[in-house]
């Protein structure tokens, strides 16, 4: 297939963040109707982003022999981020995996149905949701 001898890294280890959500909003998801996901910017979760993606870049790193040195960060290096949903906290609760084609902070975040809930205009991770990889969904009836 190649001319010459290439040199092929395995691919970066996809870093997986969990988000626990209620019925409404998880069918919502899994339908395809809600196309976002919102987590209030708080230091929890930009802890658990930072952390996913360093530990995706050290994992990488450490596939090719090498060390995870900071001030090289690289974006690159890190693998996909997978949004992992479920309904509940339950052992067997609902669940599924979704593709994040790519996040980003936004400010004055709204909702109809949050109206003037303490979260409306507060600013926000918006997670765009991709496509369905894999779960375990139970069907009603």
């Amino acid at each position: 297939m190649f001319d010459e001898e290439v040199e092929l890294y395995p691919r970066p280890p996809d870093m997986v963040l969990r988000l626990p959500m209620n019925k409404k909003w998880f069918d919502m998801v899994y339908s395809g109707e809600k196309k976002e996901e919102y987590r209030l910017k708080k230091a929890y979760w930009e802890n658990r982003l930072d952390n996913l993606i360093k530990k995706s870049q050290k994992d990488f790193l450490a596939m090719q022999g090498k060390e995870f040195i900071p001030s090289e960060f690289n974006f690159t290096h890190c693998g996909m981020l997978i949004l992992e949903f479920f309904n509940g906290y339950q052992k067997d609760a609902p669940w599924f995996r979704a593709a994040c084609d790519y996040y980003e902070t936004r400010n004055s975040v709204q909702h109809p149905e949050w109206g003037e809930s303490e979260y409306a205009g507060k600013e926000h991770f918006v997670f765009h949701i991709g496509a369905i990889i894999e779960g375990v969904v139970k069907k009603n009836g």
